[in-house]
């Protein structure tokens, strides 16, 4: 997705998520209706590309549940995303993370390790634990 929105800045409306949903991250266009009813119908949903169209201009607010579940199986959501709030019960250490990513230097990091390779990412994390376990260390060393 070109720009991921922040917490804050969440798609609210159906349009809003399905239009968010259709920019897979790293792609410079959006997926065609096409694409997706092909995917759809992949996954053994079904929808037309006029409801679809309807739904992604805004102008289909009350779609079937059929439809929701097919494009939340396609897309790889749950129906409470499409249908409610997007973050509908965050558990007591989701909220701890989203705090912390209010901090511009981690959002900053966050978003440059994104960019990077799966292995570079599993690398990246031994070297952060790490250094985690020598500051723990260090710091356990200080206090006796």
């Amino acid at each position: 997705m070109a720009d991921e929105p922040r917490v804050g800045d969440a798609p609210r409306t159906l349009a809003e998520k399905l239009n968010h949903l259709a920019r897979p991250p790293g792609s410079t266009r959006a997926l065609y209706l096409d694409e997706i009813v092909e995917g759809i119908e992949a996954v053994g949903g079904q929808v037309s590309r006029a409801t679809l169209n309807t739904m992604m201009r805004g102008r289909n607010t009350n779609p079937r549940r059929s439809t929701i579940e097919a494009l939340a199986t396609y897309f790889k959501v749950s129906v409470s995303y499409l249908l409610d709030d997007p973050h509908p019960a965050l558990t007591d250490s989701e909220h701890e993370l989203l705090a912390k990513l209010r901090d511009p230097d981690l959002v900053a990091l966050v978003s440059g390790i994104s960019e990077l390779r799966p292995e570079t990412r599993r690398s990246l994390a031994r070297i952060v634990d790490d250094l985690r376990q020598m500051q723990n260390s260090e710091q356990a060393h200080r206090s006796s």
